[in-house]
């Protein structure tokens, strides 16, 4: 799968959105872009930037937490098949 393909399927498929960080914002010389998808208030995945995805590919993790990572496209159906099911927990302990 290629990275156009994969950037696709994020935001397609899961729902990824795409947050473009001007070079104002961070600080550094050029602009770069990553993916966030939220459960609820405080639940976040999030990607590594565009600047790193030919090297390292598209990584995702839980934002504020490096222990659980997801490298695509190899993960996608795991990635998938996590968000689902904390999507239905989260929604089961609404109240």
């Amino acid at each position: 799968m290629d990275l156009n393909s994969i950037i696709d399927k994020l935001e397609k498929v899961i729902g990824f959105e795409k947050n473009i960080v001007t070079p104002y914002e961070s600080g550094a010389d050029y602009e770069f872009s990553y993916y966030t998808y939220d459960i609820g208030d405080d639940l976040s995945f999030i990607s590594n930037d565009n600047h790193d995805w030919e090297k390292e590919g598209v990584i995702i993790e839980l934002f504020n937490n490096r222990t659980f990572k997801w490298k695509l496209p190899n993960d996608f159906e795991k990635l998938e098949s996590t968000i689902h099911h904390l999507e239905i927990a989260y929604c089961g302990n609404e109240g």
